[in-house]
This record gives structure tokens, sequence and C-alpha cells, in this order.
């Protein structure tokens, strides 16, 4: 991989949008992130000097590998010195597995403290699945190290191999633990990382197929916000990379979005050109992922709110009509849940704002998969201007269970809308309906006379 000091310079980067933090961290708190950790986070210290444990190894492996010939130049990068070794004879199985056995052994004996970034990132309690990219543990140590008292129960490795693709688990007492997917491997004889570019190539092609493709890994990064970290991947690899953890080109829209730090990816003129054209959801910041982890965790700490006691279930009532909304619009919902109640009908909404990956969450979307009598989504510049968010999966489950009442006379989605809404961002159903406004006054009376209509019907029918 080219050393990023050396890359071309990129035009100026305006690809981080002024609420791209916001987003960032918005999602961190409702646990829908996750970081792809690169070789750029994994700063050590030798001989006084600090340097990535990347280009340390590289400058070990010239001079510690038995060379046939002449080694390669000062300042080689890792691939280009494993490539060098691995091409010197016609056994290129026999030559990797040299060289993994002496990144093993330097590992072994250099015993590196945890570098900063990492130990950053797991002070940052809400993000639980890591994907890693690095032939390391440094990761997994600062992870053992910084959280939950060290507990190892509360912690599970995976290490990805093309003959043993090992596989997260969706279960809710999985989800609640610590995760680290190496997806590259980990260095080992028996195991391989991926060293080169190449090998990174045919991983990202057994990726693709059913047999070795780790699946629950990639449908989570597909649904969920990625934080990518110092990958420093040529221009062509880091776009393959990206399109392959997401099921759907990068150009369309999608509730999801990425998030990059990148030294060598923010200088690399077609990278940030192909961005820019067509993965404008792709926020691309112009700091390296050191400075950005130390920001980052900057304005966590200085926000993050301490836990909440676990909440208690409590089942709405059976035929309620749900209010959907998104946290800024709660006044909203609120005042629309005491009018309609004020008329008679019997209406929930989520007050807590129950985040993802809380346990509960399943109940309420199962709730308005079966039990709700009218789903009620309130409208508003919030919900345009958020393109992903809890709301969105309640939108989903309601147009879910609309479609079996298509063709009916009596609508199951009731749209409601603030004022200076464009309701662009929405579903076509949505649109096509009778949207009223709710002001207060005179257009909140329509919308409490309209749901009392329909629950009456409801009601004659046997809804």
């Amino acid at each position: 991989m080219t050393d990023p000091r050396t890359a071309p310079a990129a035009p100026p980067n305006d690809m981080w949008e002024d609420d791209a933090w916001d987003d960032l961290l918005t999602g961190i708190r409702e646990q829908n992130v996750v970081p792809i950790v690169g070789p750029e986070l994994v700063v050590v210290e030798v001989d006084g000097v600090q340097d990535t444990l990347e280009r340390v190894v590289a400058r070990r492996l010239t001079g510690a590998l038995p060379w046939s010939g002449a080694a390669p130049e000062p300042g080689a990068t890792l691939n280009e010195v494993a490539s060098s070794f691995i091409r010197l004879t016609s056994d290129p199985e026999r030559q990797r597995k040299t060289v993994s056995k002496e990144i093993e052994r330097f590992l072994r004996e250099s015993e590196f403290p945890t570098p900063k970034p990492l130990r950053q990132l797991a002070e940052i309690a809400p993000l639980r699945l890591f994907v890693n990219l690095t032939f390391d543990d440094l990761l997994e140590r600062a992870l053992l190290q910084h959280r939950n008292d060290g507990d190892a129960h509360q912690f599970q490795s995976y290490i990805y191999g093309a003959n043993r693709a090992d596989d997260i688990e969706l279960t809710h007492e999985a989800m609640q633990k610590t995760r680290v997917y190496n997806l590259l491997g980990r260095v080992s004889a028996s195991r391989p990382y991926a060293l080169t570019e190449e090998d990174l190539l045919e991983h990202v092609r057994y990726f693709q197929s059913e047999p070795t493709r780790p699946k629950n890994l990639f449908d989570e990064l597909n649904r969920s916000n990625l934080l990518f970290l110092g990958e420093g991947y040529a221009d062509w690899l880091a776009r393959f990379f990206m399109r392959t953890t997401k099921n759907s080109p990068l150009s369309w829209q999608r509730p999801v979005r990425e998030f990059m730090a990148d030294t060598r990816a923010g200088r690399d003129v077609g990278l940030v050109g192909f961005l820019r054209r067509f993965s404008r959801a792709t926020q691309l910041s112009p700091k390296g992922a050191v400075e950005f982890v130390d920001e980052l965790h900057q304005r966590w700490t200085a926000t993050a709110q301490p836990a909440a006691a676990p909440r208690q279930w409590k089942q709405p009532p059976r035929g309620a009509v749900f209010l959907s909304y998104t946290r800024p619009d709660v006044s909203a919902a609120r005042s629309l849940k005491q009018a309609l109640e004020s008329a008679g009908v019997t209406t929930w909404f989520d007050e807590d704002q129950l985040e993802t990956g809380d346990p509960w969450l399943d109940n309420v979307e199962e709730y308005i998969r079966r039990q709700t009598i009218l789903f009620v989504p309130i409208l508003s510049e919030a919900t345009e201007e958020r393109q992903k968010g809890k709301f969105r999966r309640e939108w989903l489950c309601a147009l879910e269970r609309n479609k079996d009442h298509t063709g009916s006379a009596l609508p199951f989605i009731v749209p409601v809308g603030l004022k200076k809404t464009s309701f662009q961002a929405v579903p076509p159903v949505f649109r096509d309906a009778d949207i009223k406004i709710h002001d207060g006054g005179e257009g909140t009376q329509r919308i409490v006379h309209r749901i009392v209509e329909l629950v009456a019907q409801w009601r004659e029918a046997g809804g």
C-alpha cells in the first residue's frame, strides 16, 4: 500500500457537512455506529519515535527476512515488502508463512502498550461492534482493559478465514457484549492475514460468495452507520471495500451514512471525486484518523449522559392509535395525544424514545404490526432532515402492515404534518394521503375529527 505521506494532494475537502458530528454522535448514542479500524490508528513508539505499527513491521521485515535478492528500499510499505518477498520463489505459500512467523515473533517480543487512539475508542461505551482490519490484537487488548473491569465474558472476538467464515450472533445477549470482528484475518501460520493488496482483493471476492460470506456481520454493516478510521487503501480498493459493506449502490438514497477519517483518502483525488459525485451520504473528514478519534473522544466525553436505569416495558393498550415521531417533535406529539384523548381516542406513543439496540424496540415494532388500530406518523422538518432514525423503522413496520389493507376504504396510515414541511423525504404512500397540518388550532381540530371518524369506522368493521 502506498505511503499516504507521498500521495498527491487532493482539492480542498468539502465533504464534511455541518451536521456530520451531530449525526455521528447521535448514531453512537443509538448504538448504530460500527467503527472499522485500520492501521493508521495503531500508533506505537520505537526508540523514542512514534509511527504506525504497520510501518514499524515493514522496516523489521526489510531487515530480518532472508532475502535472496535486494531488499526493498527504506520506507517501503508492508504491502510492498510482503509482496516482494512472496514473489522471490515459486512457493508463495511458504514465503507467506515465513513473513507471518516473523511478524508474530516481533509482536510477541515487543509487547507494545495500548495505543492512545484505541484506548479512546474503547472508552466510548455505546460502540459495541468493531471491525478490525489490522494484523495485531491491540484493539482487543484496549477493549478488555478499558471495559467491564476486564471481564472476558463480556467480550467476543471473531477471526475471518476463507476456510472458516466465523459469523456474529444477532441474539440480544450477544449484542450486549463488546465484539471485535477481525475481517482480514490475523497474522498466523494457520490463518493468514491479508498482507498484500492482492490478498485483500481475494478477501473481498470471498465476501461475495455465499459459503464464505459472514452474512450476519454484513447484514449488520448494511443497516449501520459506518465509521472508517485510517484504512489507507488505494482509491479502487477503498471504493470496492465500501461497496462490499452495502446491499445497494453507494449513489442510492439510504437511511445510514459513512463517516471517514483517513489521511490517504483525504489526499486521493480520484476517491474524493468519486465520493463527491456518487456517495454524498459519505462524510469525509479533513482530519487524519488519530486526530479525528481524539476530537471524537473529546466531543463524546463532553456530551455523554450517565447511563439510564434499565427500562421496564409497559404493554400499550390494544387497539390504540400509534403516534410516530422523532425526538425534536416530542412537544407536538404530546399536544396531539392530549387533543385526541380529550376526544375519547386511546392514543399511545413511545414517550421514552427507545433507541436502536434497546431490548424493547422489537416490542414497539410488533405492536405496530399487530395491535395498533391506526398509525399516525408526525412529519416535520426534523424528519425531512434526518435520513436515519428509529422513526423510519416504525414507518417501515407500518408500510409492511399497510399491504394488508390494499384496496380497503379505510386507511391504516394517517400522516400528520407540521408547518413548513416539504414532505419530500417520506414514502409515496404518505405523500398520496390526505395530510392535515397539526397547528394547535383549526388544523389540529380537523385531525382529531378525522381520526375519531376512522376509529369509529374501524370499530364497526370489527377492527
